[in-house]
């Protein structure tokens, strides 16, 4: 099996250079994308939303955690995303369980975990796990390994 690397940011023009020097796979928010942005960046694009809008209605992403969305709010979420594509829930390990509890059982959606700590493996993860903050990677962008082909193939 083969893994990707999938860096994430805030600041567009760091992920147009990642993407440019071979990154496969970048993501960032809902209320920060243009369509120049998803015309630049295609398929290689994971857009998530954290709460502050998605004006183009592409987020597949739900960052949960302080400050973003809210884990109650998970499974308001999943339904108002539903029909995007396979949606994809983002949080920390100790956040991770009340987002699941709150998607229920019949709301299929791939985890994201964040460590941010070189930690690359969490139990149960089904997608993907965000190891290493900016410090780690050396620019403005967090690191994820993913490690099942068919998230975002």
């Amino acid at each position: 099996m083969s893994y990707r690397i999938m860096y994430d940011s805030d600041q567009l023009a760091v992920l147009r250079a990642l993407h440019a020097d071979g990154a496969a796979l970048v993501a960032s928010y809902a209320d920060l994308i243009t369509p120049a942005d998803v015309q630049h960046f295609g398929g290689a694009l994971a857009v998530i939303d954290r709460g502050l809008g998605d004006p183009h209605h592409l987020a597949t992403i739900g960052d949960f955690e302080p400050g973003a969305l809210r884990a109650a709010g998970a499974a308001q979420w999943w339904d108002d995303h539903q029909g995007r594509g396979e949606l994809t829930v983002y949080a920390s390990r100790s956040y991770m369980p009340n987002v699941l509890r709150n998607l229920g059982p019949h709301r299929p959606a791939w985890r994201w975990w964040a460590t941010l700590d070189g930690t690359m493996r969490v139990n149960g993860s089904r997608a993907m796990v965000q190891f290493a903050n900016v410090i780690m990677t050396g620019v403005h962008a967090d690191a994820t390994i993913i490690y099942h082909s068919r998230w975002k193939p």
